[in-house]
């Protein structure tokens, strides 16, 4: 995650209470986006530490499996030769979703002249992630989160089957399109489309296909 803490915010989440097995109720701290940088940069947490914020909760970020990667890499090298000057193709960033969620997105385009530590979903002109145990997560509460912040494409890739699906026409908090692709099929971002390739042409190839 960056550095660059937005500034708290009215309505930002704050305690919760939550039961023990035997009924007692305890406190236990929401965090806001806010909190969270400000832990990193007081060395509560580790610069070093990779987790996401979602829906107040601290959630540590799996390491990514060779799968993952791999797709991960075949998507910048191609997409860093094709874009135009007036895009630019990040991996990781930390996007911030309201004051209680914030996501690092395998990859996020957007234009050019935002600054990684200024982008917002608004800017998003596609985002990106590549699943492997955690597709259910992507195509569940995350996407529920892009929607809900209006992030107008979405794709999770399974780096397993390497089937990509592809939400878009996102309104109150889900999204109106979710079509599945299989990896010989052209995706092509909408708001970029010089940006269109097949998964397959990039090499990749299905885990269950793999010799």
């Amino acid at each position: 995650m960056n550095l660059h803490a937005p500034a708290r915010r009215p309505g930002d989440p704050g305690m919760i209470r939550v039961s023990t097995d035997d009924g007692v109720e305890l406190p236990r701290h929401r965090f806001t986006v806010s909190d969270c940088f400000r832990m990193v940069e007081t060395g509560v947490l580790p610069t070093d530490y990779r987790f996401e914020l979602i829906d107040g909760e601290i959630v540590p970020m799996s390491p990514k499996s060779a799968a993952h990667m791999e797709v991960q890499r075949a998507l910048l090298s191609s997409w860093g030769r094709t874009r135009p000057d007036a895009v630019a193709i990040m991996a990781e960033p930390t996007l911030p979703l309201g004051s209680g969620n914030f996501l690092e997105p395998d990859i996020f385009v957007g234009p050019s002249d935002t600054a990684v530590r200024d982008i917002r979903p608004a800017d998003a002109l596609l985002v990106v992630e590549i699943a492997v145990t955690s597709l259910a997560t992507d195509l569940g509460q995350k996407a529920a989160l892009y929607a809900a912040e209006g992030v107008s494409e979405y794709w999770v890739i399974d780096a397993t089957s390497l089937e990509t699906h592809v939400h878009r026409d996102a309104i109150d908090g889900h999204y109106g399109s979710i079509v599945t692709h299989g990896a010989a099929e052209t995706l092509t971002p909408l708001a970029v489309p010089v940006l269109a390739l097949s998964l397959f042409e990039l090499g990749l190839v299905p885990a269950e296909e793999e010799k």
